[in-house]
């Protein structure tokens, strides 16, 4: 029996509409505070429930501007090296945690990763050798650390059989029944 290996994947959801989401954060504070307003009074318990229907009509908006993008982990001799030809520079501590010029292995590194982009489901013509840089550009440093801890994952995290307890526990209980 010929062993063969299939990479690691994992798939990083980016909303393009950065508005939605200060627009979430807004009501998620406004909806915090109308709940400690209606256990003072309860003639205001409803104002959290408007503002809760808001927070899930702004979620399905969030969704719509949702594409999901599926990464792949790299060859490790590709990893390795691109690790070698970007070398950690001086004085940068983010470098030395990396073993690796950080900024400069991720600009490869994430769109070598990118196998795929999806909107609802559908592919999305999405080419990351030359899309990849102009995208990232656009983004806020949390947006982009998201490809970077996934592209990290998926080339030097550990890749263990999961083992779910809860599933575990559920299954077992059906099947004594």
């Amino acid at each position: 029996m010929k062993l063969t290996v299939k990479r690691p994947e994992t798939t990083v959801e980016f909303c393009l509409d950065g508005e939605l989401f200060s627009r979430y954060e807004e009501l998620t504070a406004d909806l915090a505070e109308a709940r400690k307003m209606a256990l003072a009074d309860g003639r205001l318990n409803g104002e959290p429930n408007t503002i809760a229907r808001q927070i899930v009509g702004l979620a399905q908006e969030m969704r719509a501007e949702t594409v999901t993008f599926t990464l792949r982990g790299m060859p490790r001799q590709e990893w390795a090296k691109l690790i070698a030809e970007n070398p950690p520079r001086e004085d940068h501590p983010v470098d030395r945690t990396f073993g690796a010029n950080a900024e400069a292995l991720m600009a490869e590194a994430i769109p070598a990763c990118i196998v795929g982009v999806k909107k609802d489901g559908e592919p999305v013509e999405f080419t990351p050798a030359t899309d990849w840089a102009e995208l990232a550009a656009e983004m806020t440093d949390s947006q982009y650390d998201e490809f970077v801890l996934k592209t990290m994952s998926v080339n030097r995290g550990r890749q263990e059989v999961p083992f779910s307890q809860a599933a575990y526990k559920l299954t077992a209980d059906s099947e004594q029944m």
